[in-house]
């Protein structure tokens, strides 16, 4: 009888739960669609009893008048535009709308404009900041200047208007009523990330839940977090369209490998000109650009041996995505959709991997938190730059964190109670082993097995013992296989087993000369770290890093959008790993923080010496900090839970005092700092050397003003 009572309860506590986060919800929704409909929209009501005045206006001499409306450029020299003079009145607010005839309504163009004044407090003309216009998107038909009393004369200048364009002004009109423009998006993103900290803010009932204890909550979180994570990132990999030419250049390296692969060969089909062939120094840049123009111009940033090109990227990817779709359809993949596809394998390898150090570790860690980490470590760790340019150049770089995370889930999942599951260690080494063809920096993160498997190697001797052949051949035989594999590419290639290529690039650096210089140590350090990004108050607001150095030496940079510790600064953790050394019992555990910085540091060094400050590179070291910030977090909550703890009337317990407090406090800040995560990184989607603003005109504009919902 008590047995069915206790049911009945947790359904009837479980029936409460639900309608209390549905009401929740609808609470939600309507307090956001209350903010769309009067902050949101406030330029409506602060409009809606506007008296319109319809300009008058006058075309500059560069304008030829093609009807009432339409004009076509005879000159851009200067700015053409529009003048509306004779006038007296206080300017609240300027709609206009611009077509291109020849184009059609749909074309999705741009004109940047700017305003031009004379008003009660200026005699002379002044002009005012340029701003876009785009005909399909409607909040940008309205400007809202503010003027040194009521204006005398305007000027609307054209500024990217080119020779022979046919432009029609639909309307030029003074203090117009601004709709009412309700944006079902912005509503519903809005509930989204609102609706989102609410489910993940202390006190909330997924806090009842541990990370590293199964449940049913717990699987539906996770599936729930993977869905959306795909499912955004499907629509960030494809906002750009720079990316989606399958025949350029820089998206054609590893698809032209597959052919000579299919054809049995390890250089490209493709003959080098020319002028490369007879080059006293073809690794020589400037002379290169000089001498290697038009129809003779070298195939960049490919490897070139003795008359042949190469690829000097791993093999990896080929043989895994470019090759095998190549063979069965007789076309090839997108690179955009190999970066996606990718992308999908970090997300449920990063999943894995942390559900198995909070059960293995950490199991009292709150399920948000291991929902927070999952996602800051899948996107932190390089993916989001990656899926902002998911160009030719992130795809070694996307599958070897893919394999390296899967390679650590698999090789933690292998210590299981009765010994080391064999299977499961070979899937790790062979993940592990198999970066050698992909990205060979990932190589050092298979010294980890000397953390994970320490104890039962030396201790209960469950490895490189008799009784443990299976499990030994395991780990061994793919690094074996995996190394003679690479080792014949290489010597095919280059006549060396140790030859990737590298030094044969044809790049911006003479590479057989570049060398590898410790003065470079502080220049890398700094630009991958520290580098803080450009801010304005602009859209997107953050902008490239200007990266100057006094380095007296050939060096490279695209860094962009800050360094690694700039972006994610509760890092700074990551490199005082000693302040935590009695929080962290695991022997184990505590050695990997105390080496993530130091490995992190020889890659940032070899990145840098090899290359350059290039921010994708962050996908080589960012996830050891990544990592190591998860094992600190989970280690200072799990400590703090262990204090004394008080009971209340009916029994139910919580911890006493400062320890209560300082584990809500963490709660907060951690959520804090997701948020700002969220907001930062979404906004970084729309920046960036692929100019969004121009390859994603559509998306990034209309972005653009939902976020800006003043202009």
């Amino acid at each position: 009888m008590s047995i069915i009572s206790t049911m009945d309860a947790d359904i009837k506590r479980n029936e409460d739960l639900v309608k209390k986060y549905i009401v929740i919800a609808v609470v939600i929704m309507a307090v956001t669609v209350f903010l769309e409909v009067f902050l949101f929209n406030f330029r409506h009501w602060q409009s809606v009893n506007n008296t319109p005045v319809i300009a008058d206006y006058i075309a500059s001499d560069n304008l030829s008048a093609e009807d009432i409306n339409s004009f076509r450029v005879i000159s851009a020299e200067t700015s053409p535009y529009v003048e509306v003079d004779g006038l007296d009145l206080d300017i609240e607010n300027i709609a206009l709308d611009i077509t291109f005839p020849e184009l059609g309504v749909t074309a999705v163009e741009t004109v940047d404009y700017h305003l031009e004044f004379i008003d009660r407090g200026n005699r002379n003309r002044y002009s005012l900041p340029g701003m876009q216009f785009m005909h399909l998107v409607p909040q940008s038909h309205y400007d809202y200047p503010d003027l040194y009393g009521n204006a005398r004369n305007i000027r609307l200048c054209f500024d990217n208007l080119n020779e022979g364009q046919l432009v029609r002004i639909e309307y030029l009109i003074f203090n117009s009523v601004v709709p009412l423009m309700i944006s079902k998006k912005r509503i519903l993103a809005l509930f989204a990330f609102i609706y989102l900290l609410y489910l993940l803010k202390p006190g909330s009932f997924l806090y009842s839940y541990d990370a590293g204890k199964r449940s049913r909550v717990r699987t539906v979180s996770v599936i729930a977090l993977l869905v959306f994570e795909v499912a955004f990132s499907w629509w960030a990999v494809n906002l750009n369209a720079a990316f989606k030419n399958i025949e350029k250049d820089g998206q054609r390296q590893f698809m032209l490998l597959a052919e000579a692969l299919a054809q049995g060969e390890t250089h490209l089909l493709l003959e080098p000109p020319e002028a490369l062939l007879k080059m006293e120094d073809p690794y020589d840049h400037n002379e290169r650009m000089m001498v290697c123009v038009g129809d003779q111009e070298a195939l960049w940033d490919t490897a070139y041996y003795e008359g042949h090109y190469y690829v000097y990227f791993g093999v990896g990817p080929v043989l895994l995505f470019y090759l095998p779709y190549y063979l069965v359809t007789g076309q090839h993949i997108n690179t955009v959709m190999v970066i996606f596809i990718n992308a999908v394998f970090i997300f449920i390898a990063v999943a894995l991997l942390l559900k198995e150090i909070m059960e293995r570790f950490y199991s009292d860690v709150p399920l948000p938190l291991y929902l927070m980490f999952t996602a800051v470590v899948s996107w932190g760790s390089g993916l989001w730059y990656l899926i902002m340019n998911p160009d030719f150049y992130g795809v070694p770089l996307a599958t070897a964190m893919s394999l390296c995370f899967f390679g650590l889930y698999f090789w933690l999942h292998a210590l299981k109670e009765s010994g080391i599951s064999a299977p499961c260690v070979a899937a790790g080494s062979l993940c592990m082993a198999f970066e050698a063809a992909v990205r060979p920096q990932f190589l050092l993160a298979s010294f980890l097995a000397l953390l994970i498997f320490f104890t039962r190697t030396f201790k209960k001797r469950e490895l490189f013992s008799k009784k443990a052949i299976p499990a030994t051949m395991g780990f061994s035989v793919p690094y074996i296989l995996t190394a003679a594999g690479v080792m014949y590419y290489n010597f095919d290639r280059f006549g060396s087993v140790f030859d990737f290529g590298a030094n044969y690039n044809l790049t911006n650096n003479n590479m057989p000369y570049r060398g590898f210089h410790l003065d470079r140590l502080l220049n890398g350090t700094v630009g991958f770290l520290f580098m803080p990004c450009t801010v304005t108050n602009r859209f997107p607001y953050f902008g490239l890093s200007s990266f100057y150095t006094t380095y007296q030496g050939p060096t490279g940079d695209e860094i962009l959008l800050g360094g690694l510790i700039y972006n994610y600064s509760f890092l700074i953790v990551t490199l005082m790993p000693f302040l935590f050394r009695k929080f962290i019992k695991n022997r184990q555990l505590y050695i990997y923080i105390l080496i993530a910085p130091i490995a992190a540091l020889i890659v940032m060094f070899t990145d840098a010496n090899m290359a350059g400050v290039i921010m994708r590179y962050n996908a080589d070291f960012a996830w050891y900090l990544m990592i190591s910030f998860v094992i600190i977090t989970s280690a200072l909550i799990c400590t703090l839970k262990e204090r004394p703890k008080t009971a209340d009337p009916v029994g139910n317990t919580e911890l006493s005092g400062i320890y209560g407090k300082l584990i809500s406090l963490m709660y907060w800040v951690l959520l804090f700092c997701y948020g700002v995560f969220l907001i930062r990184s979404f906004l970084y989607l729309f920046t960036g050397m692929a100019k969004p603003e121009v390859n994603a005109k559509l998306v990034w504009h209309t972005v653009k003003h939902l976020v800006e919902f003043w202009h």
